[in-house]
């Protein structure tokens, strides 16, 4: 789904600070390349509203996109806040700018976006930790 420039901006941020919250410390392994093939179909769905394909053009998007979102993503884990904090005020953020559909994809994603990067590193403290609080 597209999502609004506003709501996929704090979105994206959002699940690439998911991202780096579970890759942390961790050494790299085949279980990167099928998360980061995970985020870059996210990515791609949240800002063009179509699947990603494996072409030059959307290839560059997607790297322009990414490193967008990484930074955003990176910018929050540094910031120094609590990290249910930082999930908490997202998504009241997203929720007050979200239509309702847009609203009821970013808490479905979110959710199972969770659940497969627990399924690739484990960690299920963190994973509770950045949980969705908010309804």
């Amino acid at each position: 789904m597209k999502l609004s420039e506003f709501v996929c901006t704090k979105f994206g941020n959002l699940i690439c600070f998911a991202y780096g919250l579970f890759i942390e410390n961790e050494p790299e392994s085949e279980k990167d390349d099928k998360s980061i093939e995970e985020l870059f179909g996210l990515i791609y769905e949240i800002k063009t509203g179509e699947t990603y394909v494996d072409d030059y053009f959307s290839q560059k998007m997607l790297e322009l996109y990414f490193k967008g979102f990484m930074v955003g993503g990176f910018s929050l884990i540094n910031s120094g806040y609590s990290i249910q904090s930082i999930v908490e005020h997202t998504f009241s953020e997203i929720k007050k700018r979200a239509t309702n559909d847009e609203w009821l994809y970013c808490k479905n994603v979110y959710d199972k976006y969770l659940v497969k990067l627990h399924s690739y590193y484990g960690k299920e403290e963190l994973k509770l930790l950045i949980a969705r609080r908010i309804d």
